[in-house]
């Protein structure tokens, strides 16, 4: 399960300067699980995402998750008008925002390292993702 690869990386949040953010937990998982074959330096685009872009907002969870939706149903032929993604995004955004009563960072921060919320989370993505490719 998507939720057991994102615990396992939180677990490196025991080790000095191994500690993902939200973002970077998120897109990490997604690209492990689903084998997307990311690279570092494309895995780093999730760093300022963190803490709802460091100031509240945008949840990391669901900007990363963004950012993984977009690398697996995103293509070349439509980039801006592509139907399956905006429905994709969509569906995830408002499954979480039930989930959760919001997708702003600040409303729903739980904790320090918010490792409660991604691992409930992952379960909503790995839904939203396993009906798109459906």
């Amino acid at each position: 399960m998507l939720k057991d690869v994102a615990v396992e990386l939180m677990q490196d949040w025991k080790t000095p300067n191994k500690k993902f953010n939200c973002a970077e937990v998120t897109l990490r998982a997604l690209n492990q699980y689903y084998d997307l074959g990311l690279s570092e330096e494309t895995l780093k685009t999730a760093c300022g995402f963190g803490g709802g872009m460091r100031m509240g907002d945008t949840c990391g969870i669901v900007t990363g998750g963004v950012i993984g939706l977009s690398l697996m149903f995103g293509n070349d032929d439509v980039p801006y008008n592509n139907p399956k993604l905006s429905n994709v995004v969509k569906n995830y955004l408002e499954a979480f925002n039930k989930q959760h009563g919001s997708i702003k960072c600040a409303d729903i921060k739980l904790d320090e390292c918010c490792s409660d919320l991604i691992a409930s989370s992952m379960g909503i993505l790995e839904k939203v993702i396993d009906d798109a490719k459906a």
